[in-house]
């Protein structure tokens, strides 16, 4: 029901708001509101007819391993790139960071399906993959998706460890044990690559302390900001042509150095929460909030 809300809020905006200057966010707005009422009809079929499906057990192993296959094959051509162009994985992407969001959907999902089509011989795959998901998230450097991936797979870990027999527990807990021994040794190479990173976030955190915006922190500091201010000047959504007139003006004013910012805000916010709000007013951003929650607890 709330990805058909979603769906239903996002083209709704885009048909209801003229966008001359930037016409390109309409339809992407567009296209993926068809997306989402789409995907909520096939969730709602499957959901419905799913108790009459009997799927044998070998063709969904052989799916299972299939997206393996996919996983594998994606990080290899990954590293690959990294060793031939010095460059982050883009990951059949225009950017290395919707690369990586993609590919942690891609790993999560993977490991759900092999807990499910091997319900008694998953656990060596299982770190297979999660080792193999961490390798192209390291050298993609993207450091939300590695938090998100990390924090998503601790939880499954201790809820498994908690639930299990005691056998099962010691199994797991050698396993996790091993799988932090590799991860050390495997991450050595890109160690610096990956503690720069790690170091930058710290850096220019204090860089905007002391009034310096023209970082990717305050970058994403000052799209925020400008994206809350256009909101608050238009609370029942706007279109994309007034919301960057809005923020613009916000950034001429209070951060005039912050380009990052001032180039980028045109597109995207860079927060769903905060670019809901600004275009499609309380309603989009209520409908986005209400969605978050289900989303994040769903099995």
């Amino acid at each position: 029901m709330l990805l058909l809300l979603l769906g239903l809020s996002k083209w709704l905006w885009a048909t209801l708001t003229t966008n001359h200057d930037l016409p390109l966010i309409a339809e992407h707005y567009r296209v993926s509101g068809k997306r989402m009422i789409l995907g909520a009809f096939v969730l709602y079929s499957i959901h419905r007819l799913s108790p009459r499906w009997r799927f044998p057990p070998r063709l969904i192993q052989a799916g299972t391993v299939l997206l393996c296959v996919m996983l594998i094959a994606a990080t290899v051509v990954g590293i690959h790139d990294v060793i031939t162009t010095g460059e982050r994985p883009k990951i059949n992407s225009d950017a290395a960071t919707s690369g990586a969001y993609m590919f942690t959907l891609l790993a999560l999902v993977t490991l759900w399906s092999i807990r499910k089509a091997f319900p008694r011989h998953y656990p060596v795959p299982f770190f297979l993959i999660l080792i193999v998901s961490f390798i192209l998230l390291g050298v993609s450097e993207t450091r939300s998706a590695i938090l998100l991936f990390s924090l998503f797979c601790l939880a499954a870990m201790i809820h498994h460890i908690v639930v299990s027999p005691w056998r099962s527990r010691v199994i797991w807990l050698s396993l996790f044990a091993a799988l932090l021994l590799v991860g050390m040794f495997s991450a050595a190479k890109y160690s610096d690559r990956l503690f720069d990173r790690v170091e930058t976030v710290q850096t220019e955190i204090e860089q905007y302390q002391q009034g310096d915006t023209s970082t990717s922190i305050g970058g994403r500091v000052g799209m925020w900001q400008a994206g809350l201010w256009a909101f608050m000047q238009h609370p029942w959504g706007q279109s994309a042509d007034m919301r960057n007139q809005e923020a613009k003006h916000w950034l001429d004013r209070h951060q005039p150095a912050n380009n990052i910012a001032y180039l980028n805000i045109q597109y995207h916010t860079h927060n769903d929460i905060v670019e809901s709000l600004s275009l499609q007013g309380i309603m989009g951003g209520f409908v986005m909030i209400a969605f978050l929650p289900p989303y994040c607890w769903c099995r």
